[in-house]
């Protein structure tokens, strides 16, 4: 089973604004920029980090994280509610993924990983685990995923 790369709310709400960007997706996106999440990757990163949940905090795509959202199976209510907000928080990106997260919160995120079918997560294992789900899922993710994959290895 693999999610679409095209999610319908994410793509209404980024419409027009991927003129100047080196992927072709929100999916691609993720999948690129947590590639070498474990490492300086792109925006050399001073204190690489594999936490999924440190990941989700600091990500500054809104249209990434409405993408992420809405592929784990976020309902249409709160995914509109969260482009409100994002879209009532100026243009500062680091803004507006934080009026994202004050709707959709990092343990709903773990809620919609849990929800996934068995086929996704079976055999989802190591430190990239965020990684392997979203080959699952359709892209390249990293680390940790929650109870359902061994939440003790990890900080979530």
């Amino acid at each position: 089973m693999k999610l679409p790369t095209a999610q319908p709310i994410t793509d209404a709400f980024e419409a027009g604004a991927t003129d100047n960007v080196s992927y072709s997706s929100q999916q691609e996106h993720l999948a690129g920029w947590l590639e070498e999440y474990n490492g300086p990757g792109a925006y050399n990163r001073a204190n690489p980090t594999t936490s999924s949940k440190h990941f989700y905090n600091h990500f500054r795509c809104a249209a990434g994280l409405v993408w992420l959202a809405e592929a784990l199976g976020e309902d249409k209510a709160t995914l509109n509610a969260a482009v409100d907000a994002i879209r009532g928080a100026g243009s500062n990106p680091s803004s507006q993924c934080a009026a994202f997260r004050r709707t959709v919160p990092w343990p709903r995120i773990l809620e919609l990983i849990e929800q996934q079918p068995d086929e996704i997560l079976r055999g989802i294992t190591g430190p990239y685990k965020l990684r392997r789900l979203a080959v699952g899922l359709g892209s390249r993710l990293s680390s940790s995923l929650g109870q359902r994959l061994s939440k003790a290895e990890f900080d979530i």
